[in-house]
């Protein structure tokens, strides 16, 4: 074999990895803009939950309040006793739903988890090609 035979084959043999890496690419790019779109949705639909409950819970604490120091307005105690309630059942609401949205934003997982992996694929399959 000549020389620039050999130089042929092995530039061959780099454009071939060159055009397959830049395949894989553009393959975990568009992975990548799937997910990222996947995640810009479930992050808004996330908000958009929240600030529901936000509103609508700040309404029932606001109108339960209300109903409450009306029927006890007049005695001094009893106002105490219900705002001290009020307070302590607002405190124990707002914590159980920070638990809730701790444990949901956990069980959802690594962001971008799927493209993650495959690029741990990509780079174990390059690794095991090399070696050949």
């Amino acid at each position: 074999m000549t020389e620039a035979q050999q130089r042929g084959g092995v530039t061959g043999s780099g454009q071939k990895l060159l055009t397959l890496l830049l395949r894989l690419l553009a393959l975990r790019l568009e992975l990548f803009s799937v997910e990222l779109q996947s995640e810009i949705e479930r992050l808004l639909r996330l908000l958009l939950w929240l600030g529901v409950g936000l509103f609508l819970g700040a309404l029932t604490i606001l109108w339960l309040g209300i109903a409450l120091l009306s029927l006890t307005w007049n005695d001094p105690t009893a106002r105490i006793i219900t705002v001290g309630t009020i307070g302590a059942v607002c405190l124990g609401a707002t914590i159980y739903v920070g638990a809730q949205v701790w444990k949901r934003m956990r069980i959802s997982g690594t962001p971008f988890a799927q493209t993650i992996r495959e690029l741990g694929k990509d780079v174990a399959w390059l690794h095991d090609r090399a070696r050949k």
